[in-house]
């Protein structure tokens, strides 16, 4: 493959179909993403770099050394992976068919050439040099070989350059989530690749980054977590002074059938003497005597409301019937001032006795005081019987 990169285009195209079909043949591939990784031995140069620039980023990530064989991109990307860097050549070269099958991606000058990286400020080499550099083992990556790995393994990666100096033409443009080919802009980076130095700069000025480390998640303090799926209750514990004013649970007052009283069917009941009727009376309280009469007063003269001065409704009353309509009409009748026409009368009760004298000529006061007699015979007189 190595060979076949200063030769003509052809014969580049050649063998990289040869080595695609071999891998498909002998189905070589790499092993599945493993979500948890193993843990690898801490970078102290990449460490420290961070604690003098980059304080922040050592509280929630930890370097993890890579060696500095001229392989540490894929080397990472293996960490990242596995858990060890054992699968890095596997890794390049998935990521020289990527380059190779797939031009328009990585060559600039062509003019079919497509912008996956789409920032001016990251510079990148010509295509042969690009190749080359991935073809050949120990040779340094760049941006592009980054973007050109995530496209082979599928998977989105992060990358991050500590912001030292430089700003923006460094840091910036390298501080970034990388999505190769085919891979969705969406997608949670796997891990974290960081862009350092192989050694310790005396300033912030002669940072160059010349190595790659990997990032590995901090795993949060034990003493911020609470087991909630641990079963029984969580003791309350309280210090002597606040033991006063700590609530204890109270349990429910509903009384269980242990504590319910039980009949004693022991004692002979048979034969037990009730008590008579004389020592029953001198056991119970003597009843409050009654009042005397006293003088009749206005109110007790006075007729009660249930009462009623018509013979048909005291009937009615006293056979417990419903009251009929001429009872409301009578009552709505009372209430009807006293200047309201007899016309109005709808009623078909009885008329009272001092009506029929008032219609004769006598006043009302004068039949409540002496009844009316009639002679029978001065009455057929008159008619002329």
């Amino acid at each position: 493959m190595a060979a076949a990169v200063d030769g003509p285009r052809g014969a580049l195209m050649l063998a990289a179909k040869t080595e695609r079909l071999l891998l498909n043949t002998y189905s070589i591939d790499l092993p599945p993403h493993q979500e948890k990784t193993v843990r690898g031995p801490v970078d102290l140069v990449s460490a420290e770099i961070l604690r003098q620039y980059c304080t922040g980023v050592l509280d929630l990530y930890t370097p993890v050394k890579i060696y500095g064989d001229g392989n540490c991109l894929y080397r990472a990307i293996s960490q990242g992976m596995h858990g060890h860097q054992k699968n890095h050549m596997m890794v390049r070269l998935l990521t020289v068919l990527e380059i190779v099958e797939n031009r328009l991606y990585y060559d600039s000058r062509d003019r079919r050439y497509i912008d996956i990286v789409k920032d001016n400020r990251v510079v990148s080499d010509d295509y042969q040099s690009l190749l080359k550099d991935a073809v050949t083992l120990g040779r340094y990556a760049e941006m592009l070989h980054v973007y050109a790995a995530s496209a082979a393994i599928g998977l989105a990666m992060e990358s991050y350059c500590p912001h030292l100096v430089k700003a923006n033409f460094l840091s910036e443009p390298y501080t970034r989530t990388v999505c190769g080919r085919r891979v969705g802009r969406k997608a949670i980076p796997a891990f974290t690749l960081l862009w350092t130095q192989c050694t310790v700069p005396a300033n912030q000025r002669l940072f160059r980054p010349n190595h790659f480390a990997l990032l590995h998640d901090k795993d949060p303090p034990a003493e911020d977590h609470v087991d909630l799926t641990s079963p029984g209750p969580v003791p309350l514990q309280t210090s002597n002074r606040n033991t006063r004013n700590a609530r204890i649970p109270v349990e429910p007052t509903c009384p269980s059938p242990q504590t319910q009283p039980v009949l004693d069917l022991s004692q002979d009941t048979e034969h037990a003497e009730w008590p008579t009727l004389e020592e029953s009376s001198r056991a119970s309280p003597p009843l409050p005597p009654k009042s005397a009469p006293g003088p009749a007063t206005r109110a007790s003269r006075k007729r009660p409301a249930s009462t009623s001065a018509h013979p048909a409704k005291a009937a009615k009353k006293d056979n417990r019937q419903p009251p009929a309509k001429s009872v409301r009409t009578s009552k709505r009748r009372r209430q009807t001032p006293a200047g309201a026409k007899k016309s109005q009368r709808t009623s078909l009760e009885p008329v009272a006795e001092s009506t029929r004298l008032s219609s004769i000529g006598l006043p009302d006061s004068e039949a409540e005081q002496e009844p009316v007699t009639v002679d029978e015979d001065q009455v057929n007189c008159v008619l002329g019987i």
